[in-house]
């Protein structure tokens, strides 16, 4: 036995003197490199056309790929806050029947690994393949990886900070001239640092386990990227952001992490700090890169309803979110297809064809009642309440546009309690939404709720009024054209040249964020992607 032993150790000898040898030589041209434009450097490298300036951290990346990331238990990983990957060593802490789970180097204790591996395949997986069809399996092993590390997305103590994601490069070739790099396989990235700690605050609370429903969260995310990857890598299209997002936070309550507490709190707002007023004002499509907690708080709400009101029982929910996310004929990238996928649900097709009538035969017009009937429940108002109704400048059409979405929301009322969705009530019941001063225009997907007179005149074809006139008035003005970029409702993805790092948004206290929205994989149109 001493002969093999002997081989082995002059093997590792022999490879560490050759990495140490490597590492020694290249040294000094990182300092040299660190303001070079490569393009002179390496002109077979970087094309003429497309010079890159670039720091002495890519460049050791470039440079160190073919020894420094290749062995069993090393990752790349993206640095959130620079958007470059680098290289972890992980340590192997357990495997499952569905998951194998990774800790970075030096937290092979931080966490309670064989407990999350049970919950992971005893609840997560299964209650998410239901809902939304499985994960993929580009790396052939059958599972999805769990890599626990502290993620570098420049947070500060009591800030919000990035509690996992799902990056949408390990889906594609890698490529060694990119900053941002691929694995090629099912890796779900977890905080192991600060979401530990608001976990254990949660959890002590009374409240669902934070990491878990994060897990649940990032893992939607995974399943649904199968389904966006041929116009991802045909044109960089994918999924709109707050169509991913809700459903992600969703799909932690369908794994059994339910409620989203701090998203329903966030939604209803009267509380200090970003969460103020609430969603009013704000847009269901989201800010700009969809960064505010008050973003996710909306999303969350509008596809909790779609997904409550969809079905009598999970069976018949899931099979509406699994044709949203992967349906053969169509599935659902915005919010026009979205609703379209609704009008097949088991709930529409129980539904009377004078009911039906009154919700819309297309998704545009499904939409437009859907989402203004969602929000009008969520003040605490139901059908009954409405004194006046008016969709666009459509005076004479009025009455009837009245009585169809009271129609509407006698068939999709939030839910008794009791029953599944019954969080939905939080939304008004604890306290209303507070009004706002009226705001001079409303863009697509974004409505006001005030107590001051308002009409539609001049307004889009798409605005949607509702009136309550006692004991006070009450008016919900909402801008509800689901093409929330006039007639083009896609996402497009930006190359990975010239893009920003992710930044985390302001709040009042510790929030999760999900940065995938940010992520977008760099332009590889020399290969094809590693999925079949």
């Amino acid at each position: 036995m001493r002969f093999p032993i002997f081989r082995l150790m002059t093997s590792m000898k022999t490879e560490f003197v050759i990495r140490f040898f490597i590492y020694v030589r290249i040294l000094p041209f990182l300092f040299f490199f660190d303001a070079c434009s490569l393009d002179t450097v390496f002109p077979s490298v970087f094309p003429s056309d497309s010079p890159k300036q670039i720091g002495a951290e890519f460049v050791q990346t470039l440079i160190l790929t073919g020894v420094g990331c290749s062995s069993d238990a090393k990752f790349w990983v993206r640095d959130v806050s620079k958007n470059v990957s680098y290289c972890m060593q992980a340590v192997p802490v357990g495997t499952g029947s569905h998951v194998n789970v990774y800790a970075e180097y030096g937290q092979e204790t931080n966490l309670d690994y064989a407990t999350i591996i049970r919950e992971f395949d005893d609840k997560i997986y299964p209650r998410l393949s239901s809902a939304f069809g499985t994960a993929s399996d580009l790396d052939q092993n059958g599972k999805v990886d769990l890599l626990f590390l502290d993620i570098r997305d420049g947070s500060r103590p009591g800030g919000s900070f990035v509690a996992g994601f799902f990056d949408p490069n390990d889906f594609l070739p890698d490529d060694v001239r990119a900053g941002v790099r691929s694995n090629g396989g099912e890796i779900l990235y977890v905080d192991s640092v600060q979401l530990k700690e608001l976990a254990a605050r949660d959890v002590s609370a009374g409240k669902p386990d934070t990491m878990l429903a994060t897990i649940a969260h990032e893992l939607q995310h995974l399943i649904r990227f199968q389904y966006e990857l041929p116009d991802y890598v045909a044109s960089r299209i994918r999924d709109e952001t707050w169509l991913n997002e809700g459903t992600s936070e969703v799909a932690s309550d369908i794994a059994g992490y339910s409620p989203q507490t701090n998203r329903i709190q966030c939604y209803r707002g009267n509380v200090a700090g970003v969460c103020a007023r609430g969603v009013n004002g704000a847009s269901l499509f989201g800010s700009a890169d969809f960064l505010s907690i008050v973003d996710y708080s909306f999303a969350y709400a509008f596809l909790k309803y779609l997904y409550t009101v969809s079905g009598s029982d999970s069976e018949r929910r899931n099979d509406f979110f699994r044709n949203t996310v992967g349906g053969t004929s169509q599935r659902a990238r915005d919010a026009q297809s979205l609703a379209q996928i609704f009008l097949s649900s088991s709930a529409v097709s129980a539904l009377s064809p004078a009911q039906k009538n009154d919700l819309g035969l297309s998704g545009e017009t499904a939409f437009v009642r859907l989402f203004s009937s969602f929000l009008w429940l969520s003040t605490g108002e139901t059908e009954t309440t409405i004194a006046e109704a008016q969709l666009g400048v459509d005076t004479s059409g009025a009455s009837g546009f009245k009585s169809g979405i009271e129609s509407v929301m006698g068939a999709f009322p939030f839910p008794p309690v009791g029953q599944e969705g019954e969080e939905l009530r939080k939304l008004f019941e604890t306290q209303s939404l507070p009004f706002i001063p009226p705001l001079n225009s409303l863009s697509p997907g974004q409505f006001h709720w005030i107590d001051q007179q308002r009409s539609n005149t001049g307004t889009q074809p798409s605005v949607v009024l509702l009136k309550k006139t006692s004991p006070t008035l009450k008016i919900l003005q909402v801008n509800a054209d689901p093409f929330r970029l006039g007639q083009a409702s896609q996402s497009v993805a930006l190359t990975e040249d010239g893009e920003l790092p992710f930044l985390l948004p302001e709040t009042g206290g510790p929030e999760i964020v999900c940065p995938l929205g940010r992520f977008y994989a760099a332009d590889r149109t020399k290969g094809n992607p590693r999925f079949e």
